[in-house]
């Protein structure tokens, strides 16, 4: 007999509204769910745009593998827009899997569900609970909507429509409601609004109750959106009353947001009883929402606006056979969901899922069984074709209410300008969800494209400076950050932010802690403003006030991971391990995915000799981050003077940077990218380098070329390597390639704009009389372009070569900095002085832009 298990979403539930009213005895039915089972924080994925995390949910991959990419798609005419559809989802969710497997399995308003797929069950889309006539109108269920379409008569009549709501049905949702003013337009239209939220929200509790009850089924499916839309209509209104709103609205509708959660867990009651003790629930959220005094009170103008009033931490429940009871876990991710029920049912997890199996949920670990991909999985699922027939009247209903709840434009006149901003849309989402998996490059490739496009579009802006930072490309990262201030006319929070950025990496903290200042003056309570004055502060070695501003920052959010993170850095460094391993173990509970944090753990454990517990938090980090070799380094010790496994020592051993091969500086780029000016520094502060001076000094290069002519024949002839070891070498980017394994690299990789190359070669050539005065070859760019991607690429994950990126215009405009930065990154003894010396700014002669 197969397990029985009941999937519930609650669309935007967040505990911090849920736990006051379990406290006061409001929410029972899912009090009772925890104290069964376990609970937990579930993290989303940024941008937390509902149709792309629910789809994640259902399939435990990321968006830009599944396909779902936002609210809205063109027809497949071209010819119009509407609410995205289930067709883009190019993967099985788990209702398909386990059909495959011979589950009966049923679900009811996932979202994007329509048209609805061709399963083995009941398939209810996400188009079936809206009212799109009045009342008294014929009210017909739209084509597509339920499967199989046989059981239309009995889906249409469980259906609830919003005029049948009486003022009794809506007391405990506005109790003064008698007293509320109807003559007043926006009044009216948020009772309107209400009325629809509560009426949808009780047709997909109809259909979903009526199947448990009279079908067959070992998987269920139900998603409600209810709580979200009452949130982005309501939560301005629940309390405490803020200054800006209005008292007559807050004590109208200051009680919907409480009577909706209150609503959910009634619902909840029922469909646990029908469900039956021997079923396995798990109750999710995709987001929270903020209802404290992080809610905004306007919606900026950024693609994923409404996402601003989002939490960045949904709910998770579940309960049944073999999962603990009363217990909390950590480190859950949406991503999660659906290996998780895999591995309860006993069924194979795909390799390709990029969720884990929370192992910490079961009494009993089941058996873990793989497979490379359930796309693998032949037999009919219950997908269909992209082709199938679609009902325009289906699509305007719900374009209209998206358009209604804020999360998309009207379409303009210009329908092509329309579905082009559709799919810049999704690209910007793309980057987005690029960049919250630290695959930044990626996520610049696309921002820079639609930042050049829309220059004065801030939020484009603002990420790609953000991911700049993130790969520590400050210059490019200042660049883009100056030119937004040249736009706005001024400093907003954001900018200041940035710029604060942009000066401690530049090696200014002071100069940060001026502008985090003014920022923190404009909004005290801005997450994250607190936490990077603390950054500062420790960069100035302040201790005192990093740990105030550290303080600060989780007294403005409770669930700020880093600033927990930083606070147990600074209690290790102090010499208190316990406190420093309370604070690290808070973080890493709110989120999990954190080597570093999980490095910091294993310190404070190693310092309060519980060496067991530390070898398995290096461990985790070392799982999560391959490359990061302190963590190996300190498991490697543990097993062999704390914990002694010889074998696991000599293996990890193996996996690190090996210490005995003789190490190699190398400078490198593009030819004409700034390779001999470095190797001019690092000659002035006290590197000893690897030239023979064969190549003269002349007008392109007046202080000398830095060469060795036997750099040349790196392929053919590494041997004269040996020769080099402790001193820097310069090779060409093209050359890196050919680098033997014999020994240690320190790459100082030089980077400049590739049109400021070419033309630098350009005018070279020219000064040399070896070109005409004409333009370079884009397939000359194109290759330059390819060479430095693949360098990056190919050094990525090798432990003996670590890289250090330079621009170029940091080198002539600011090189103090780069010589810290070179001397941290060598760790060598360099005087810093004479490197800064060395820098002459008259010869930066070619820049991009101008003539060659």
């Amino acid at each position: 007999m197969k397990k029985k298990v009941l999937l519930i979403g609650w669309d935007a539930a967040d505990w911090k509204v849920i736990h006051p009213l379990i406290d006061k005895g409001f929410m029972p039915n899912l009090g009772k769910l925890i104290g069964e089972g376990v609970m937990g924080n579930l993290m989303t994925l940024d941008p937390p745009l509902s149709p792309m995390l629910w789809t994640s949910i259902a399939t435990g991959k990321r968006p830009y593998k599944h396909g779902v990419m936002g609210f809205v798609e063109p027809n497949p005419a071209g010819t119009n827009i509407r609410p995205i559809h289930v067709t883009p989802r190019k993967v099985k969710a788990i209702w398909n899997m386990l059909m495959q497997k011979s589950y009966k399995v049923h679900q009811v308003g996932w979202w994007p569900s329509h048209p609805a797929e061709p399963i083995n069950g009941n398939s209810v889309s996400n188009f079936y609970q809206r009212a799109n006539a009045p009342i008294q109108d014929p009210w017909p269920l739209l084509a597509g909507t339920i499967h199989p379409p046989e059981k239309n008569d009995i889906f249409a009549s469980l259906r609830f429509h919003p005029d049948e709501l009486t003022w009794e049905d809506l007391h405990p949702f506005i109790p003064n409601g008698h007293q509320i003013n109807q003559k007043d337009k926006h009044t009216r239209n948020l009772l309107i609004s209400l009325k629809k939220i509560i009426a949808a929200c009780t047709t997909i509790h109809s259909a979903t109750t009526y199947i448990l009850e009279q079908e067959d089924w070992d998987f269920m499916a139900v998603y409600h959106d209810a709580i979200d839309h009452i949130g982005h209509g309501f939560m301005k209104y629940h309390p405490p009353l803020r200054p800006h709103v209005p008292k007559d609205l807050y004590d109208a509708f200051h009680n919907v947001v409480t009577a909706t959660y209150r609503f959910h867990d009634t619902m909840l009651g029922s469909l646990i009883e029908l469900a039956g003790e021997d079923a396995t629930i798990l109750l999710v959220s995709d987001h929270g929402f903020h209802s404290d005094h992080l809610r905004v009170n306007a919606i900026p103008k950024d693609p994923a606006g409404p996402s601003w009033e989002h939490g960045p931490y949904g709910i998770f429940v579940m309960k049944g056979p073999n999962i603990r009871k009363d217990e909390t876990i950590y480190g859950a991710s949406l991503l999660d969901i659906t290996p998780t029920v895999l591995a309860h049912l006993e069924e194979p997890i795909g390799l390709d899922m990029d969720g884990k199996i929370l192992t910490n949920v079961f009494e009993n670990i089941p058996e873990i069984k793989t497979i490379n991909s359930w796309e693998d999985v032949s037999g009919e699922c219950g997908m269909h074709s992209k082709d199938k027939l679609e009902d325009s009247a289906a699509n305007q209903a719900a374009l209209d209410q998206l358009i209604e709840l804020g999360y998309i434009a009207p379409p303009g006149s210009d329908i092509k300008a329309t579905i082009d901003a559709i799919f810049d849309e999704e690209d910007y989402y793309r980057a987005v969800l690029y960049a919250d998996e630290g695959k930044y490059s990626e996520a610049i490739s696309i921002l820079r494209r639609l930042y050049e496009a829309a220059p004065t579009d801030q939020y484009y802006g603002h990420r790609l400076a953000y991911c700049y930072l993130q790969t520590k490309q400050t210059a490019l990262a200042r660049d883009v950050v100056q030119t937004l201030i040249a736009q706005q006319k001024g400093l907003s929070v954001t900018l200041l932010r940035l710029q604060a950025s942009v000066a401690m990496q530049e090696g200014e903290p002071e100069k940060a802690i001026e502008y985090l200042a003014q920022a923190i003056g404009e909004k005290p309570i801005h997450p994250g403003l607190q936490r990077l004055m603390g950054v500062a502060y420790m960069n100035v070695n302040d201790v005192q006030k990093a740990q105030r501003a550290f303080e600060a920052a989780i007294h403005n959010d409770a669930r700020d991971h880093h600033a927990y993170h930083y606070i147990g850095k600074l209690l290790l460094k102090s010499g208190r391990p316990k406190n420093a391993a309370e604070n690290i173990l808070e973080s890493i509970n709110l989120r999990y995915f954190n080597p570093h944090a999980h490095l910091d753990l294993g310190k404070a454990l190693l310092e309060l000799k519980e060496y067991k517990q530390a070898a398995l938090a290096f461990q985790i980090a070392s799982h999560m981050m391959p490359k990061l070799a302190e963590a190996k380094t300190q498991l490697v010790d543990i097993y062999k003077n704390l914990i002694p496994q010889p074998e696991k020592a000599a293996k990890l051993q193996a996996q690190l940077p090996d210490y005995t091969l003789p190490e190699i500086i190398i400078v490198s780029g593009l030819p004409r990218s700034g390779t001999s000016l470095m190797m001019q520094m690092l000659d002035s502060g006290g590197i000893p380098i690897f030239i023979d001076k064969k190549r003269k000094a002349d007008a392109n290069n007046p202080k000398g070329y830095y060469e060795h002519e036997a750099v040349k024949s790196l392929a053919q002839n590494p041997e004269f390597l040996a020769k080099t070891a402790d001193k820097a070498i310069k090779i060409i980017a093209h050359l890196l390639f050919h680098l033997p394994r014999d020994y240690r690299y320190k790459i100082i990789f030089m980077e400049r704009d590739i049109g400021e190359v070419l033309q630098s070669q350009h005018q070279m050539l020219l000064r040399l009389d070896k070109a005409k005065k004409s333009l370079y070859s884009f397939k000359v760019w194109k290759n330059f372009h390819d060479v430095v991607d693949k360098v990056k690429s190919t050094f990525k994950g090798n432990p003996n070569v670590d890289i250090l990126f330079v621009q170029h215009a940091d080198a002539i405009n600011k090189p103090a900095y780069v010589a810290r930065r070179v001397q941290q990154f060598l760790d060598r003894p360099m005087d810093i002085v004479q490197m800064e010396g060395a820098v002459d700014k008259r010869l930066h002669r070619e820049k991009s832009g101008e003539a060659g």
